[in-house]
């Protein structure tokens, strides 16, 4: 049975395969290796996001800022993917 059904439901996820949320990931990150978020700033006018990041790894500050239309919590998603980019170049 499982062989008839296991197509259908490629690919299969498993906890080798799952991504991480890139807030939980960073935050994850940030505590394992002992780095300091140190600036998060948001503010929002007019329709427009305003977000930016702060990120010190080893004494290298790692920022990204973000401005748009997205939503407070988009914003940091979107900071908090590009800064772990960053960090994960540097490792």
């Amino acid at each position: 049975m499982w062989q008839s059904i296991r197509p259908l439901l490629e690919p299969l996820v498993t906890p080798e395969t799952l991504k991480l949320h890139p807030i939980r990931e960073l935050n994850e990150l940030c505590q394992k290796r002992s780095y300091k978020i140190v600036l998060e700033d948001v503010s929002r006018k007019d329709g427009v996001t305003n977000y930016r990041m702060k990120v010190e790894a080893d004494g290298v500050i790692h920022e990204y800022e973000y401005t748009g239309p997205a939503l407070r919590d988009t914003a940091k998603k979107i900071a908090c993917k590009e800064i772990l980019n960053s960090l994960k170049e540097d490792l």
